[in-house]
């Protein structure tokens, strides 16, 4: 991105004409696919035995009591067994007339269930189409674009590595960002790295507040949280052309330099990651340096803007 606004990216200029020739990576397929339709109702049966056994243990109870009670009160016993018996076969009766219906129902849900298997089956087999055709259009695209990475890596290999042994100390919003960096990129993130700045001694290199170091690619890059002034101390910082000389360090012995606004990794910080994450992945030939996402960006700030923000205390509005 440009000097006018964060995050800002700058990566070596023999490494930016090859990369902005890459063309962007062909669009993953979106495979929105149906749930997998279900269908485990039972084919009807003339009699079902779930639907009878209820009252047919009903009219044995029923029959039971009738028989029972027949020996002391016939008048009662007799008519109750024959009451049971009847409503039992009126019962079974009407459960038998119902399976005409019963089985067109069941025929119905079955013509919806192979309706809806049918169609889940096709975008199954387009999805598996679309992911084919989009296997071999990454193939195609990696292919095109190798040379252009072959040229990158060979410049990562001149990459100087860092000094060690910084006494730096990191401010609030860098502890808190740093969590988060180290949930996505593990070991890969370093702090107290060092690169000397020939106009001065060895005892005040400049320290990079945050390095992703790849040593297999030969990739490093310098994170930077920049904020517009120093708490307490009426001191105004990384104004517009005061970082330069730095970036111009760091870039000369073959590092990318990427600063986000402080603002921007206190309210976005997995937005910033995943901006880190797609720099590693173009550098990797796995993205375009063209399509790279950035979290909402913010003003890069002058001298004046600087002063006005720290009078009206900017900073208390997001820490």
């Amino acid at each position: 991105m440009i000097d006018a606004t964060y995050p800002i990216l700058l990566v070596p200029k023999g490494m930016t004409q090859h990369l902005q020739q890459i063309t962007p990576r062909p669009s993953a397929p979106n495979h929105s696919l149906p749930s997998c339709p279900r269908f485990e109702e039972p084919p009807p049966r003339r009699l079902d035995p779930e639907s009878i056994k209820t009252p047919i243990i009903n009219a044995i109870a029923a029959v039971t009591m009738g028989a029972i009670a027949s020996f002391k009160l016939p008048i009662i016993g007799i008519p109750l067994i024959f009451i049971s018996l009847s409503l039992l076969v009126v019962y079974l009766i009407s459960h038998a007339q119902q399976y005409p219906k019963r089985k067109r129902h069941y025929q119905r849900q079955l013509e919806k269930y192979q309706r809806a298997q049918h169609k889940y089956d096709q975008a199954t087999r387009d999805a598996a189409s679309q992911q084919q055709q989009y296997d071999a259009a990454i193939a195609q695209w990696q292919k095109q674009n190798e040379s252009l990475l072959q040229l990158v890596w060979a410049k990562l290999k001149y990459t100087q590595s860092p000094g060690r042994g910084s006494n730096y100390r990191a401010g609030y919003s860098e502890a808190a960002f740093k969590e988060s960096l180290r949930q996505h990129f593990g070991d890969r993130i370093h702090t107290g790295c060092t690169i000397r700045n020939p106009k001065y001694d060895r005892k005040h290199p400049y320290t990079a507040d945050f390095a992703y170091i790849d040593k297999t690619l030969g990739l490093y890059i310098d994170i930077e949280i920049d904020e517009p002034y120093v708490y307490n101390q009426h001191i105004l910082t990384h104004c517009i052309g005061s970082d330069d000389e730095r970036n111009r360090i760091f870039l000369e012995r073959g590092w990318i330099v990427l600063r986000f606004a402080e603002e921007q990794v206190v309210r976005y910080p997995q937005q910033c990651c995943q901006t880190i994450a797609e720099v590693v992945a173009t550098f990797q030939g796995q993205q375009s340096y063209r399509e790279i996402p950035y979290p909402p960006a913010i003003k890069h700030w002058t001298k004046e803007e600087a002063m006005k923000m720290m009078l009206e205390q900017y900073r208390q509005t997001y820490l």
